[in-house]
């Protein structure tokens, strides 16, 4: 594969989001571009070049300028824009460039700003100091933004690049892309409130890398997709404002900032409702001696009600069509080929958690020295260093909340197990919670046989496995496969149960 160092492929990712940045430079932070003329026209000019520099605080090992001058024209209602090269230097390692392109920015009224714009030419990047280079070619029309300066963000994204295809020349490398899409949409719910519903849509589709000796890389498709309801912009916008010149290596100074504005933002709810879900299908690499293929993952993290006392939080999870031909011949036929899981916990008590992390950070009020001079905020993330596990988990044990497995299925050649159940909370009870889970095994038998054949530990657990079958339940399942049916009760008085059966002195002997 090409030989760019590990940071440089990191820094081609976040040329990707300087690209963006150089079309958001276009949306200055001020009423007096909204009147388009000669005034407005400066200020659209001298605000890109501002933003930028924002930009490039938070990458503070790059060198990122224009390679030129913004210029802006009043033209009718809007501004005529031209972006000169948008340059990304990295010491000797790297240097990309975005080819000049031209705009139109036009002031919509409350400070939104809509840019319109054409990449013309394609992507470069080259190692200074070495003879590889990266192009990328690709299709592309009218990418749109709505910007809201006032909130350090676009309220809504349009970004298509298709039909993209790469190269790197002295790598012999050479592949592409059907469709590289960002989109977001973000609606009003209440003005004066600063509250949005935002959804937002990032996806890539029909990837794929060759190199000549090393292997080749395949993609059908990765979506990154989210939405929300009842989100705070204003905050957000304090968060990057409190970021800004934060060192994004520097996790010291990360985790700082982060716990200040963990305390002093304690009353405000910054989001309602979210929705956050990754979704891949058809992933295939063979590079070197690892070679791997999967058909389809999915993974969706729900949390409701974070603006309220209880919050509902899940994940739900789904990998299927798993597949590895360097995976060892008898270990195939145990290996999972297909897993689900979901997740849930319902009236978490988050708020409470998050006010005894709070405390425990610090009161976030000034802390005066000599002279009444201001020493800090009285804040420090290292105070989480005595945060008291058994302060969150009396919180929760006290709580209404509720852990459902809504959903458990693993399947593998040899069968296949799946479940459902619940535990509540109770600090009445010996083991200060109750439970029920109902599990569904088909091949136990085989299973056990073949841990039994591995030997060592593993055949003891084997043995262990042995026992607890001989308590289930036989039946069949809806296609007629025979199974092994567990009932396992967690009780109010400490008993572990299995189909009705004290599991107390089996775990002993086993111990």
């Amino acid at each position: 594969m090409p030989s760019f160092s590990y940071a440089s492929r990191r820094r081609i990712n976040r040329l990707g989001l300087a690209a963006s940045c150089a079309a958001l430079a276009l949306a200055p932070a001020t009423v007096a571009a909204q009147s388009v003329d000669a005034d407005g026209a400066l200020v659209v000019e001298q605000q890109a070049q501002s933003v930028l520099d924002l930009f490039a605080e938070g990458l503070p090992e790059a060198d990122i300028f224009f390679d030129g001058e913004v210029e802006a024209l009043p033209e009718g209602n809007s501004y005529a824009v031209a972006v000169p090269d948008l340059v990304f230097e990295v010491d000797d390692d790297f240097r990309g460039v975005l080819p000049a392109f031209d705009a139109q920015v036009t002031p919509m009224g409350g400070e939104l700003l809509e840019v319109i714009w054409t990449f013309t030419s394609p992507f470069a990047a080259n190692n200074p100091d070495g003879n590889e280079s990266l192009t990328v070619t690709f299709d592309n029309a009218d990418n749109r933004i709505l910007a809201a300066p006032q909130y350090e963000t676009a309220l809504e994204v349009d970004i298509r690049l298709s039909d993209m295809e790469l190269a790197v020349p002295s790598e012999g490398v050479t592949g592409g892309a059907d469709l590289f899409y960002i989109g977001t949409n973000s609606d009003a719910l209440d003005a004066d409130a600063h509250l949005y519903a935002v959804e937002s849509l990032i996806e890539l589709s029909g990837l794929s890398v060759v190199h000549p000796t090393d292997g080749s890389f395949e993609l059908g498709s990765l979506i990154l997709a989210g939405e929300s309801d009842r989100q705070r912009l204003d905050l957000f916008a304090a968060v990057s404002e409190r970021m800004r010149g934060v060192d994004p290596d520097d996790e010291e100074e990360n985790l700082q900032a982060l716990a200040e504005l963990l305390v002093t933002s304690a009353d405000e709810a910054w989001i309602g409702d979210m929705t956050l879900g990754v979704a891949m299908t058809d992933l295939v690499f063979d590079i070197d001696d690892a070679a791997f293929s999967l058909g389809e993952f999915t993974t969706d993290i729900v949390a409701n009600n974070l603006d309220a006392e209880a919050a509902d939080l899940g994940i739900e999870l789904s990998i299927a069509d798993v597949a590895s031909p360097e995976l060892p011949e008898p270990m195939k036929p145990v290996i999972p080929t297909f897993a689900e899981l979901a997740l849930y916990a319902n009236d978490a008590p988050l708020q409470a958690v998050l006010g005894e992390v709070r405390a425990t950070l610090g009161t976030g009020e000034a802390e005066m020295g000599p002279k009444g001079r201001r020493m800090g905020t009285g804040v420090s993330y290292e105070a989480l260093e005595d945060l008291d596990p058994m302060e969150l988990l009396g919180i929760l044990l006290t709580s209404d909340a509720l852990v459902e497995l809504r959903a458990l299925r693993v399947e593998a050649p040899l069968g296949y197990l799946s479940g459902a159940g619940t535990m509540d909370p109770d600090p009445g009870a010996a083991l200060q919670f109750t439970a029920q889970v109902d599990l569904r095994i088909a091949g136990l038998a085989e299973m056990i046989a073949f841990a039994q054949s591995m030997g060592s530990d593993i055949a003891e657990a084997a043995a262990f496995a042995s026992v607890l079958s001989a308590m289930g339940r036989d039946a069949t399942d809806e296609d007629g496969v025979a199974v092994k049916d567990f009932e396992i009760e967690v009780t109010a008085a400490g008993q572990v149960l299995l189909n009705g059966n004290d599991l107390s002195p089996i775990l002993g002997a086993f111990q």
